[in-house]
Parts: C-alpha cells; sequence; structure tokens
C-alpha cells in the first residue's frame, strides 16, 4: 500500500473513533433544544405556538363559583326609595279668630332644604341617607302640615299659604334649625331632634311674639320610626305656636272689607 493509502485509512480510522464520542454529547444537545421545539409546536412546525397548560380543576370550580355568585348579586334589583310625610297631630278647636293667619314656607337652609332624610353620626358629621325622602321638601311640606293643624284649630278659612292670595292680618315665619335624626354612640340609642323658630307678626310688621322650639325624642330603628318620632316633635311645636297665638290673636281685629267673605280671595 502506498504512503498516502495509509495516510488515508489512518484518517478514516480516526474519523469513526470519534463518531461514538459526538453521539453521547447529542443528549445534552437535545436538552438545551427543547425549548425552542416548545415554541414550534408539539409538530415541529414554525410559527405555531405552543398551548398552554390548562388550570387545574380546584382553581376553575374557584372561578365558577364567583362569576355565578356575582350573577346572582346582579340580578338581585335594588330596593325601591321611599317617600316620607310628617303628621301634627289635629289640636282641639277654638272660638273663630277675628284676625286671617298667612303661613309662609319654612325656611330652611344647607342639607335641610333637600328631600333626602338628614343624618348626623356619632363624631357630628352629617350625611343624606340614600333612598329614604320626604315627599316635598321641608320648606314645603311642614308649612302646608302647619296650615292644616291651624285650620283644625281656628277653622277651616282662619289660615293660608302665600299661594292662596288673601289678604292676612298675622303672618307666620319660621326657620328650620335643625331637622335631622342623632345617631347614638355605643348602647345609647338614636334620637329625633328638631328645632324651628316662629316669627308671629301683625299687619304693617308689628311684632307680635316670637318662639324658640328644640326638643328631641327617642328613636327605635327604621325610618318609619324615625319619622313617627318627628310627627310627635311637631306636634309638640304646634302645640306651642298655637299658646302663643291664642294669647295674642285677640289684640289682633281684622282688616278685611265687610263685603269680602273671609274664605274668598281678595279682588284685586
Amino acid at each position: 500500500m502506498s504512503r498516502v493509502g495509509k495516510l488515508m485509512m489512518s484518517w478514516l480510522c480516526v474519523g469513526s473513533s470519534s463518531f461514538p464520542r459526538r453521539r453521547e454529547s447529542m443528549p445534552d444537545t437535545r436538552v438545551v433544544a427543547r425549548p425552542l421545539d416548545s415554541l414550534r409546536g408539539n409538530d415541529g412546525g414554525k410559527g405555531v405556538a405552543t398551548r398552554p397548560r390548562a388550570p387545574r380543576a380546584p382553581a376553575v370550580a374557584a372561578v365558577l363559583v364567583a362569576v355565578l355568585a356575582t350573577a346572582g348579586c346582579a340580578s338581585k334589583p335594588p330596593e325601591a326609595e321611599r317617600f316620607y310625610r310628617p303628621t301634627i297631630a289635629a289640636p282641639e278647636a277654638r272660638a273663630k279668630p277675628a284676625a286671617r293667619l298667612l303661613v309662609e314656607p319654612f325656611e330652611a337652609r344647607g342639607i335641610y332644604s333637600d328631600r333626602a332624610l338628614v343624618i348626623r353620626d356619632a363624631g357630628g358629621a352629617y350625611r343624606q341617607a340614600i333612598g329614604r325622602s320626604w315627599v316635598e321638601p321641608p320648606s314645603l311640606l311642614l308649612g302646608t302640615a302647619l296650615v292644616d293643624c291651624l285650620r283644625a284649630a281656628y277653622g277651616a278659612d282662619a289660615a293660608f299659604l302665600p299661594q292662596a292670595r288673601v289678604d292676612a292680618d298675622v303672618t307666620i315665619r319660621s326657620t328650620l334649625k335643625r331637622f335631622e335624626r342623632v345617631k347614638g354612640e355605643g348602647a345609647s340609642g338614636d334620637t329625633a331632634l328638631l328645632m324651628v323658630d316662629f316669627v308671629v307678626t301683625a299687619r304693617g310688621g308689628a311684632l307680635l311674639g316670637t318662639l324658640e322650639f328644640s326638643d328631641s325624642t327617642p328613636v327605635a330603628s327604621g325610618s318609619a320610626e324615625y319619622v313617627a318620632a318627628q310627627s310627635q316633635l311637631l306636634t309638640r311645636a304646634s302645640v306651642a305656636l298655637l299658646a302663643l297665638l291664642d294669647r295674642r290673636l285677640p289684640e289682633v281685629r281684622s282688616v278685611v272689607k265687610p263685603d269680602v267673605q273671609p274664605g274668598a280671595p281678595n279682588p284685586r
């Protein structure tokens, strides 16, 4: 064999002896290539994303329970808003006075002018009840209630609201200062609080008297109980006002013309 042939045979032997060592290193190469295969997909095709691992059964069950609970809450209809009207107990009938009374709407400011019930927390912060309101703004609501009370006491043609447009001999102006539910602190319960000032004047502005009413009463839980408590306070306030009017009305003489009926509007 020539020298060249010997060299080629030697090269082939060396190359064949290295093949097993290369095959032994291939498993390491495959381990490195596995993340790339996972990106290509199960079939090895390019551009095909690997499917995400399915969530465990307990996790799926927890998600389904949360979704069903949320759907149940959403399907529950909201509670309907409720409206309330306080009442003043009818007083005893009195002799019909010679003067006619004009009751102006109560002056109410801030949150007291809104229809929502007012609540004062134990810490002194004020808020308005959600879904609980008076049927009218307190300025109109309490003015109408007071007119009904005065008519029950002095007669149907003795008291009027401004829209009646009648000549009046006596005017009653009221300022609402407190009209709220006070939340109790600790074991103490809630209370209803009412503060209102009355100013009674004769024709021409002559002062007949003033009254500063302030009182409170315990309240059980619930909006209806609070309205009942405020009705009691309004009744007490009307009793005090009637006592003032009983003393001063006899001093007032009506200036209504004789040809005008007491209950008829004043002709213009």
